[in-house]
C-alpha cells in the first residue's frame, strides 16, 4: 500500500481507489482473507446516490404525468404520533433483526463476531445495496464488514449465502401461501408475469444450493461439462483461472455449510426463521402506514399485496428500486388505496420500509469505517475467528 493511498484512507473512509469487486489477500500466518479496502469509493457512492435520488424523482414525476400525484399530501404531517413511533421503529427493527441474523448465522458456523460488527454488516448491506442497481453493492459491503470483524471468507459467505437463502424461503413460502389464501384479488397481468418469474429464480437459485453444498465436487463437474460446451470458448471457459477459484471457494464454502448443519442446526434454523421475522416487519410496514392514514384494511389482504410488491421489486435494477417502487406500489395497491390518497401512502411507505433503514445503516457504518481506517491485521483476524 502506498503511502498516499494510505493516506487518503485515514482521512477519508469513503475515498478508497479500487475496483468494483472485494479485493481479499490471504495472510500466510492465519490462512484467512481480510479485505484490503471497502468495495466503494467516495466517487461511486456519490453517483449512486444521485441515481438513486434521480429515479425516486422520475418515478414521481411519471405518476404526475398520470395524474396520479395528487393526493392529500396534508396527510403526510398529520400522520398519529403512534403510527410515526411504530414506523421509525420498524425501520430499526429491520436493522438490528438483520444483524442479529447475520450474528446467528456467523456463530452457526464457527465464527466470533459482535453483535455491533454484526449490525453494521447489516446496515452496508442495507445503504450499499439501496444506490447500486439490483442491490449489488449490499452484498460486497455486508462481507467487507464481516471479514474486517476477523471472519475468514469462507464463513462470511457461507453466512451470508444463507441469510440470503432465508430470504429466498420466506419468499417463496409467501409467494405460495399468498395464491393459496388470496386468488381473487385482480392484479395486472404484467406483474404477475414478473412474480412469477421471481418465485421461479428464488426456486432455481435454492435448487442449485442443495444440489452444490452435498457434492461440490460432482457440481462442478457439471458446471465444467456445460462450459466446456460453449462455442469457441468453452475450454478456455472450462480451464480457466476464475472457474478454478470458484472451484476452491464452493468447496471452502460448502464444508462451512455441512459443518454448521452437523454441528449448529439450532442456530442456522434460527438464523432462517429470523428472515421471516425480517420480512413480516417489511410488509407490516404498509399495514402501519395505511392504519396511521385512516385507511381501514384487513392484515391478511396487506401482508398478500406487500409480498406480490417484494417480489417485483427485488431484482429491480435501479438503486433501491427507486422510480420501480414508485410506479408499481399504485396498481399493487390499488385493492385498498385510492388514487387520492395513494401520494401520501407511497411516501411515507418507502420512507419507512427504506429510507429509515438507509439512514440509520449510514449512522452505523461510517463511523466505523472512521473508527477502522486501513485493513485489519493478520493476527487480528486469526484471534477472532
Amino acid at each position: 500500500m502506498s503511502a498516499s493511498e494510505s493516506r487518503v484512507r485515514s482521512d477519508d473512509p469513503l475515498q478508497v481507489p479500487l475496483d468494483a469487486s472485494l479485493r481479499e489477500v490471504r495472510p500466510a500466518s492465519s490462512g484467512t482473507r481480510t479485505p484490503t479496502a471497502p468495495p466503494w469509493s467516495r466517487r461511486k457512492f456519490v453517483r449512486g446516490l444521485q441515481l438513486f435520488v434521480g429515479f425516486t424523482v422520475a418515478g414521481f414525476l411519471l405518476l404526475f404525468l398520470r395524474g396520479e400525484l395528487r393526493g392529500n399530501l396534508s396527510l403526510l404531517f398529520g400522520l398519529p404520533l403512534w403510527a410515526l413511533a411504530l414506523g421509525l421503529g420498524q425501520g430499526l427493527v429491520d436493522v438490528i433483526a438483520g444483524g442479529l441474523r447475520i450474528f446467528v448465522l456467523s456463530r452457526a458456523f464457527g465464527a466470533r463476531i459482535s453483535f455491533l460488527d454484526a449490525t453494521v454488516a447489516n446496515g452496508a448491506n442495507i445503504l450499499l445495496g439501496g444506490i447500486t442497481p439490483s442491490q449489488t453493492g449490499g452484498g460486497a459491503a455486508q462481507m467487507y464488514v464481516m471479514m474486517r470483524a476477523g471472519m475468514s471468507f469462507a464463513v462470511a459467505s457461507a453466512a451470508s449465502v444463507v441469510g440470503f437463502l432465508g430470504t429466498v424461503v420466506v419468499l417463496l413460502a409467501a409467494g405460495a401461501m399468498g395464491a393459496l389464501l388470496h386468488p381473487s384479488f385482480s392484479m395486472p397481468e404484467g406483474f404477475r408475469v414478473f412474480s412469477a418469474g421471481t418465485v421461479a429464480l428464488f426456486g432455481t437459485i435454492l435448487l442449485l444450493f442443495v444440489l452444490a453444498v452435498p457434492a461440490p465436487g460432482i457440481y462442478m463437474g457439471g458446471l465444467r461439462r456445460v462450459l466446456g460446451r460453449v462455442p469457441r470458448l468453452g475450454p478456455k471457459l472450462r480451464d480457466s483461472a476464475w472457474v478454478a477459484q470458484f472451484e476452491k471457494l464452493l468447496a471452502d464454502f460448502a464444508a462451512a455449510v455441512r459443518r454448521g448443519g452437523r454441528e449448529q442446526r439450532g442456530m442456522i434454523v434460527l438464523g432462517m426463521l429470523l428472515s421471516a421475522v425480517i420480512y413480516l416487519n417489511k410488509f407490516l410496514v404498509a399495514y402501519v402506514v395505511l392504519r396511521g392514514m385512516g385507511i381501514a384494511c384487513q392484515v391478511w389482504d396487506v401482508l398478500y399485496l406487500q409480498e406480490l410488491q417484494y417480489l417485483v421489486l427485488y431484482f429491480a435494477p435501479t438503486p433501491g428500486a427507486s422510480g420501480v417502487a414508485e410506479f408499481t406500489a399504485e396498481p399493487i395497491m390499488r385493492p385498498l388505496v385510492s388514487t387520492a390518497l395513494f401520494t401520501p401512502y407511497v411516501i411515507l411507505w418507502r420512507f419507512f420500509s427504506l429510507y429509515v433503514p438507509m439512514i440509520l445503516g449510514a449512522l452505523l457504518l461510517l463511523p466505523h469505517l472512521a473508527r477502522n481506517g486501513g485493513p485489519p491485521s493478520a493476527s487480528g483476524s486469526a484471534s477472532r475467528r
